[in-house]
This record gives C-alpha cells, sequence and structure tokens, in this order.
C-alpha cells in the first residue's frame, strides 16, 4: 500500500509515497470553525481568515476523491451565508458538503410534527428560514399559546426573560431541544461567552428536567454523526472515518461514541487536551490540517 508523506522545503510541499506504517482512514468529518478558518476583528468588522494548510488539506481530498464532509454546530449563519462566506476567502466549497445543526434540527421536528416554535436565537435570517417552515410564536402569556418546543440557539440577547419564558413552556409540555451543547464561545478579543449549552443547563433547571429530555439536534449528538455517516455513503467499518475539531466535547466526543475516530485540532478555545476527559483523541495536531495527509491511502503499490 503507498501513502502521502507531507515533506516541506523552500515553503513548498510535495508528496512523496513511502511505505504505509499508520494507521489509514477513508472519509472525513471536518468541523469548519477552527480547523478550517478563524475570524479576526477589524474595527467593527468580523473577518474569516484561512486556516494554515487549510485550503492544501482540502485539495489534497478532493483530488484523491477522499469521502468528506463538513459539519458546523453555528448556528449564528445559514448555510447560503457560510458558502459564500467560504467563497470570500477563497474556499469554494459545495452547499452539498456542508452539514450543519440547523439542517437536523428542522429534520427532527418536521418528522415530529412540531409546528408552533418558540425560538430563541439572535439571527434574523435563522429566525426567517424557521418561521418560513414553522409557526413561530412569541414570549409566554399566561393564557397564550404553547408552542410544542422550544428550539434554543445562540444569542446575544439571552436574558432572564426570554429564560423565563422557555421554562415556563417547558413546564406547560414543550419539548426542549438544543441546537448543540456548546458551553462556551471564544470572542475575537478574547472574552468568553455562554453559548447554547450554558442556556439549555439553565431552562433545564428551572424546569426541572433532567438530561435525558433534553433534544440535542447538532453535535455531539449521535443522529447527527449518524447522518453525517450516511451522507458519505461509504461501505466501511465506522472506525475508518476520522472526526476533525477543536471541541474536544462538542466535535470529538460524538464520534467517538459512533465508533469513529477522532483528531484534536488545538485553538484559542482549547489550546490542550482538557485533563478532565476520559477520553484520548487518536491523533494531535501541532500545526496544519496538512498532517493528516500520511494517514490516506489512496493507492496501490
Amino acid at each position: 500500500m503507498r501513502c502521502y508523506k507531507l515533506e516541506k522545503f523552500k515553503n513548498q510541499v510535495s508528496l512523496l509515497p513511502y511505505k504505509m506504517d499508520k494507521p489509514a482512514y477513508s472519509g472525513l468529518i471536518i468541523d469548519l470553525k477552527g480547523p478550517v478558518y478563524n475570524e479576526m476583528q477589524e474595527g467593527d468588522l468580523t473577518h474569516k481568515i484561512i486556516t494554515t494548510g487549510s485550503k492544501e488539506f482540502i485539495d489534497f481530498l478532493v483530488g484523491e476523491k477522499i469521502p468528506h464532509i463538513f459539519a458546523t454546530n453555528v448556528t449564528s449563519e445559514t448555510r447560503d451565508d457560510i458558502v459564500e462566506n467560504l467563497k470570500n476567502i477563497g474556499l469554494d466549497i459545495p452547499s452539498e458538503k456542508i452539514m450543519t445543526c440547523i439542517d437536523t434540527c428542522m429534520g427532527y421536528l418536521k418528522r415530529e410534527n412540531l409546528e408552533n416554535i418558540y425560538l430563541i436565537s439572535g439571527n434574523e435570517k435563522l429566525r426567517k428560514i424557521f418561521d418560513d417552515e414553522f409557526n413561530l410564536i412569541g414570549g409566554y402569556e399566561p393564557d397564550g399559546e404553547v408552542p410544542h418546543a422550544v428550539v434554543v440557539g445562540y444569542d446575544k440577547g439571552f436574558n432572564a426573560r426570554v429564560m423565563n419564558d422557555a421554562v415556563a413552556f417547558v413546564l406547560y409540555g414543550a419539548r426542549l431541544v438544543a441546537l448543540h451543547m456548546n458551553s462556551r464561545r471564544m470572542t475575537l478579543d478574547g472574552r468568553v461567552e455562554c453559548n447554547v449549552g450554558a442556556y439549555i443547563a439553565c431552562i433545564a433547571r428551572g424546569a426541572e428536567i433532567d438530561e435525558t429530555e433534553i433534544v440535542v439536534v447538532g453535535k455531539p449528538n449521535r443522529e447527527f454523526y449518524r447522518q453525517a455517516f450516511s451522507r458519505l455513503n461509504m461501505k466501511v467499518n465506522t472506525s475508518k472515518i476520522l472526526v476533525i475539531g477543536d471541541d474536544p466535547e462538542a466535535d470529538l466526543r460524538g464520534g467517538r461514541n459512533f465508533g469513529m475516530s477522532t483528531a484534536f485540532f488545538p485553538t484559542n478555545k482549547y489550546p490542550e487536551w482538557p485533563g478532565h476527559m476520559e477520553f484520548q483523541p487518536d491523533i494531535t495536531i501541532t500545526e496544519t490540517l496538512e498532517e493528516l495527509i500520511p494517514y490516506f491511502s489512496k493507492m496501490e503499490q
């Protein structure tokens, strides 16, 4: 079996065949924010910048026809936004290669016939997408309508009023649906902000429900990885699929629980693998995604 060894010489990247002595993987599920792009602040504007080596790695995957899909828990952008923003920084990734927690959420709501929705989200485009497909209702009123589900996404304006309304709806029978369970996010100026997982913890505590009653539709939910694996359309053992992410809990635990292999991509969010995690990643990337090239083989000697 022949694989590719990555060598850098005078800023040039060459792929040289060498005898395979590492575990080979057949497909990938790649987190977008962190491994593929980062963000920087310039005044009041936020710019996306390509992570070093990510374009070269993606070009390698495309050139070698290695099945891959990009999976994201981002709820502040629609799929069309993601495709357009990636194109603006030089990454031409087809829409069908991107899987979002919004996709899995809408599929779940339709499958369960949950039509009346109380949506927590600060993204107006996202609100419009849900409004086009479902009946969005406002805040809690004692004699008002109770939704079938409370759907929770990122909202910078999340406050006590929003939380109280959500708690009341859940107490009256609405399902609590989390777009993902990321507990925090890093701002571009280095501050920490609570994220969906933290909102969910507050609502669940207030409504006195346990985690088994919370429906998680994004990473690290097992169903998310099942759908991602299905979209890869591969007849291989799940251990041959490598999940790449910068969040050990949100990105990698779900893949591991589904039997997939994992690659940790350190960023400012998690510069090192957390000591409290009870498992270790199969691979820890030190600098760029190009380090993963030797783990893939499409050629025979």
